[in-house]
């Protein structure tokens, strides 16, 4: 039986600090009224790190459930439950032994949310309890544990909630912890095709998986950071049920912090599972290059989970880290013309090219892809798609925008401008 349940979102952050007291208080629901309002497209998630608040502070939290839009690489937009209009939410970052003072709003009119902070202690019966449309619930609680941390929303079935956007990340800095180098924050989660269909969350397999929202956009628009600089990366598995693999190419962890507890350090690691729920800090350093950052359960690195850091003048792409360019020379009529696939990526996204010119797409690595346009579609010589070795041809006769992806990862696009 399929459950289908309108989603919901949520708007932007507000974080600030206010002085402190010496007991938390308790859970205290408001009533209000939600407004139907028009889903707002989500705000893209910023990768870096939140500067640390002021040490010995209460840090306030707000955030707001509504429906938000997203749009994948594919093309397809999806409506999604988040907090803030972000995917992931907004970061909250604390010192440890900080009190945090919550108030979560709830805008959306058909549906109960809550919240559940895995970085907190509570009662769950009176914290995490769902709210009604309309209502905010405002409580405080204690930091007490250093490291990093998933919070979500409490409200059932949770599955869907998570399956849906409803999840964050929590960073609580140990004593004499002071940032250096570059910090990032990745929170890697799975996407499904009916994200309001309970069975399929329980029983399929996602369509895709990400880092902060949509799958692969590192790949595109890589992390950045200075030659032999500290990278410290904050990972947390929001789920909803595959383990990550968590892995660097090309270079090994030189430490990595078990839910980023100083207490359970790792050295010289080079793949750390963390389960749904789960999370880590891992430092790096690494000189000028392109290092992939994945899932290496590698079929969750196809569906998405994948990244690059891209260190010093290092190539910017994962295509042009294997010496491709970018961009090719306008191609005289009839000429022909080859693009290579390899690690997940089209050598050129878009190129030029007079009518006639025939473009052959060769594949150079063991995965199957396909090349899928509106006007063509390698699947009807190749049904299971081009495997290594296997090309795949079209000659564009008419001047127009053609544009194309692999059906298999959807992540990966490209263009053909016939002229």
């Amino acid at each position: 039986m399929k459950h289908v349940v309108r989603m919901s979102t949520l708007s932007l952050l507000a974080l600030s600090t206010v002085l402190a007291v010496d007991t938390p208080t308790p859970a205290v629901v408001t009533r209000g009224v939600a407004t139907p309002a028009t889903p707002m497209s989500v705000t893209p998630f910023d990768p870096l790190a939140p500067a640390q608040p002021q040490k010995g502070k209460i840090v306030e939290f707000k955030l707001e459930a509504k429906l938000a839009k997203l749009t994948l690489p594919s093309g397809e937009t999806k409506e999604v439950w988040t907090f803030n209009n972000s995917v992931p939410g907004p970061v909250l970052r604390v010192h440890q032994g900080d009190t945090v003072r919550f108030t979560l709003t709830n805008r959306d009119p058909n549906m109960d949310h809550g919240l559940d902070f895995h970085a907190g202690q509570m009662d769950m019966g009176q914290y995490h309890k769902a709210i009604k449309p309309g209502e905010s619930i405002t409580f405080d609680w204690v930091a007490h544990y250093p490291g990093v941390f998933l919070y979500h929303c409490s409200a059932g079935p949770v599955i869907m909630h998570v399956a849906n956007g409803m999840f964050g990340a929590v960073i609580v800095d140990p004593p004499g912890y002071t940032p250096k180098g570059k910090e990032y924050v990745l929170v890697q989660h799975e996407w499904y095709k009916n994200g309001t269909d309970l069975g399929a969350l329980i029983h399929e397999e996602p369509e895709a998986l990400a880092f902060n929202g949509i799958p692969a956009q590192y790949t595109t628009a890589p992390l950045t950071a200075k030659p032999n600089e500290t990278v410290r990366l904050y990972f947390v598995n929001a789920g909803i049920n595959n383990t990550s693999a968590f892995h660097v190419i090309g270079t090994i962890f030189d430490k990595v912090l078990l839910d980023g507890n100083p207490k359970n350090t790792l050295y010289g690691v080079q793949t750390v599972s963390v389960a749904p729920g789960g999370a880590l800090v891992a430092e790096l350093s690494a000189a000028a290059g392109s290092y992939a950052i994945l899932s290496h359960s590698l079929r969750d690195a196809m569906k998405g989970a994948l990244g690059i850091l891209k260190v010093g003048e290092a190539s910017s792409t994962v295509e042009e880290s294997h010496g491709h360019m970018t961009g090719l020379p306008e191609q005289p009529s009839g000429a022909g013309l080859e693009l290579n696939i390899e690690n997940f990526a089209f050598s050129n996204k878009k190129i030029v090219v007079k009518a006639g010119t025939s473009v052959t797409w060769v594949n150079h690595e063991n995965t199957l892809h396909t090349i899928v346009g509106a006007n063509f579609d390698s699947r009807g010589e190749l049904k299971d798609g081009l495997g290594k070795g296997d090309k795949f041809t079209v000659t564009f006769s008419k001047a127009g925008l053609y544009e194309y992806l692999c059906s298999l990862h959807p992540f990966m696009k490209g263009v053909v401008e016939v002229q």
